[in-house]
């Protein structure tokens, strides 16, 4: 069996490449030890109160109800990370604040308190993969200041570079699945591709796969077939792709949908874990005191921001709870996919860690105490699933710490901590 290097790439006659998943022909030549991979979902507007949110008992086998329903299929993948809380931001800071973890000083201008965790990560574990970090979001920056003078910008940025260096992030999937994956000038300015990756690559490919095992083929086959998937994704969700083939990749546009693009931007994210395109990555549902339309959900007349404010009515708490639902649903595909792809010693999971989390717990309260966090994947061998633990008052901060060091970084404090949970 031909043993190829971890950075072996199929390549076009035009210079089209597209990156390769762990295979067994690789041994150990890209690292003696798989890295351990870091994603944050984002939620705008807090879940609620506890009722619909935290589970009742703690430790292994947590019960779930309301919101965490969706969990139930990768319960065992996932820890519930109840009673951390954070600093105070509401819905205009909360975006800013969650990953940084500082409070922001200036209001009208946008300047944190210093660089974001996956910053952080990306600097330090980021620079053996071909993108540092990749940011994804369904939502632009608002612009202007509110009348308490805050600039509404701070609710559309999660990743910070520095305190004054906001990380823009990728709205369309189309433009990142180029950037991603195939990897040339003429891909990354814009050009459109009238086929499918996979047709440009398919010789270099058929001479590789001769030279495999039946294992390794059957990765390459499964990967091929995650590829396509996207692309026939991304050919559906264009405004103009009803004249387009099956298979091909959809001319770069705008894109409707914000749903279907959701689940385009994490079938990516995946995808550049599993090719080691990218080793940190994150995503927000929306930002910070987003008023997205969730009329499609039992009839929720209100935006978000509106129904986040439910005061206390249960028909709107319930209303919270759908969108609740509704939104773990991503974080929950992420984790199946990367539950079934399979690396040289365990998953894709389980050499990752995946969080969800908001910086408001209750949208009606603006409240950062108990916030809702969840975290998936075993960190490398670092975190055993299927718990929840109630740290009674610790601080985001430290589980942050803690994931930067399951990622490999040797930084011993993070923001106003040095005591690391995972």
């Amino acid at each position: 069996m031909k043993t190829l290097n971890r950075r072996t790439l199929l390549r076009s006659a035009c210079g089209i490449t597209l990156g390769l998943p762990f295979l067994e022909a690789m041994g150990n030549s890209f690292s003696a030890k798989t890295p351990v991979r870091t994603a944050f979902f984002f939620l705008s507007n807090g879940v609620g109160p506890n009722s619909i949110w935290n589970p009742k008992n703690e430790g292994k086998d947590y019960d779930i109800h309301s919101s965490l329903l969706p969990l139930a299929p990768v319960k065992h993948l996932v820890n519930v990370h109840s009673g951390l809380n954070g600093l105070k931001g509401g819905h205009t800071f909360g975006a800013s604040l969650m990953l940084v973890g500082k409070t922001i000083a200036v209001k009208d201008k946008l300047e944190s308190g210093g660089a974001s965790i996956d910053q952080l990560i990306a600097k330090e574990v980021g620079g053996n993969s071909y993108l540092p970090s990749i940011e994804f979001s369904l939502d632009r920056p608002k612009a202007g200041i509110n009348g308490r003078g805050s600039n509404l910008a701070y609710g559309g940025y999660l990743s910070w570079g520095s305190s004054t260096n906001p990380i823009p992030r990728e709205m369309n999937p189309h433009n990142a699945f180029k950037r991603l994956f195939k990897g040339t000038k003429k891909a990354g300015n814009g050009s459109n591709f009238t086929k499918s990756i996979l047709d440009y690559i398919k010789d270099d490919a058929s001479r590789l796969k001769r030279d495999l095992g039946r294992d390794d083929n059957r990765k390459i086959d499964q990967y091929f077939h995650s590829v396509r998937e996207i692309e026939r994704r991304l050919a559906k969700i264009g405004q103009n792709s009803k004249s387009l083939p099956p298979g091909t990749v959809a001319p770069e546009q705008q894109i409707k949908d914000r749903w279907k693009k959701a689940k385009a931007m994490v079938d990516i994210m995946v995808l550049a874990f599993q090719t080691d395109r990218t080793r940190v990555a994150s995503l927000m549902l929306a930002h910070g005191g987003s008023g997205a339309s969730f009329k499609f959900l039992n009839g929720i007349k209100e935006n978000h921001h509106s129904i986040s404010h439910h005061g206390g009515k249960q028909e709107r708490i319930e209303s919270v709870m759908e969108i609740n639902k509704f939104q773990l649903g991503f974080y929950v595909q992420m984790i199946k996919q990367m539950s079934l792809i399979q690396e040289d010693n365990g998953t894709l999971l389980d050499n990752s860690l995946v969080l969800l989390g908001s910086y408001i717990k209750d949208g009606q309260k603006h409240n950062a105490n108990d916030l809702p966090i969840l975290l998936a994947g075993g960190g490398g061998g670092t975190v055993k699933t299927g718990y929840h633990h109630n740290h009674k008052g610790k601080n985001l901060n430290s589980l942050l710490l803690g994931m930067a060091k399951a990622a490999g970084c040797k930084m011993s404090s993070f923001a106003n901590t040095s005591e690391p949970i995972i």
